[in-house]
């Protein structure tokens, strides 16, 4: 009797892996998720099941409104938890399928092989920023509206770091600040991983410089149940260890 119901459980385990593997998928991802792991996940997954994952990035502004008017269409939504929390206000994600995803934290770069300054607290953030040439960061100005920018924008305008010899990016991030002849930069942890930079470090932790980032099924998938199946799988703790080499720290 056993083995009946084993190779009934395992006949349905197969049709279910069946359905499931003719679906196709489509993630929207920030910036500060698409460098952080979320193509490795997914091409992960795809071997793993034989879904189609597509991973679409682009400007968070841009997100809300593909997501609100659903072109092109997508099933799972990752945003930082502010417009995740818009989004869910507007109905333009399915009940109960929202998790935390995970924390970005911005970090002081600087050429590879150069001294790294102590930026342990605002003081010391203060005089590393105020003995530097040029700090670079991305600027907050283009259409992207990007948020880690507006971060460092709104941080270098403390009174405590006023007078920083700053260098706005019009096009790229802080790495190509450095490669343009910065002494320092501020950037995702995420999108440092080049080898012509060396990390100092997170900003001291009262400044708040960094992107938590929350995950969800939207409202427009067309495949509710297999987006839910995807998320489980990144939010899962074996996931963890990609997310944290490539720059996110998993939500506890």
């Amino acid at each position: 009797m056993r083995l009946g119901i084993a190779a009934l459980v395992a006949a349905l385990v197969s049709i279910a892996i069946s359905d499931v593997g003719a679906a196709e998928l489509t993630v929207l991802a920030p910036g500060f998720v698409k460098f952080a792991g979320i193509d490795d996940l997914a091409a992960a997954y795809t071997k793993e099941t034989g879904i189609k994952v597509t991973v679409k990035s682009t400007g968070m502004g841009a997100m809300m409104n593909t997501i609100k008017t659903g072109t092109p269409a997508a099933d799972v939504v990752m945003l930082p938890k502010n417009l995740m929390d818009q989004l869910s206000a507007d109905g333009g994600l399915v009940a109960g399928s929202r998790k935390a995803l995970g924390r970005v934290q911005i970090v002081m770069i600087v050429p590879s092989g150069a001294p790294h300054p102590d930026i342990s607290n605002a003081a010391k953030l203060a005089t590393a920023l105020h003995a530097a040439r040029h700090v670079a960061y991305s600027s907050p100005w283009k259409d992207e509206k990007s948020a880690q920018a507006m971060i460092i924008h709104d941080i270098l305008q403390r009174p405590e770091y006023a007078g920083t010899h700053e260098v706005l990016i019009m096009n790229g991030n802080g790495v190509k600040g450095i490669k343009d002849g910065a002494d320092m930069a501020l950037q995702l942890e995420c999108e440092t991983r080049d080898p012509a930079v060396s990390v100092v470090g997170p900003l001291p932790a009262d400044l708040h410089a960094w992107l938590d980032g929350d995950v969800a099924v939207s409202s427009r998938s067309s495949d509710a149940g297999a987006a839910a199946a995807f998320i489980a799988y990144v939010t899962r703790a074996a996931a963890a260890p990609v997310w944290k080499v490539n720059g996110l720290q998993r939500a506890s």
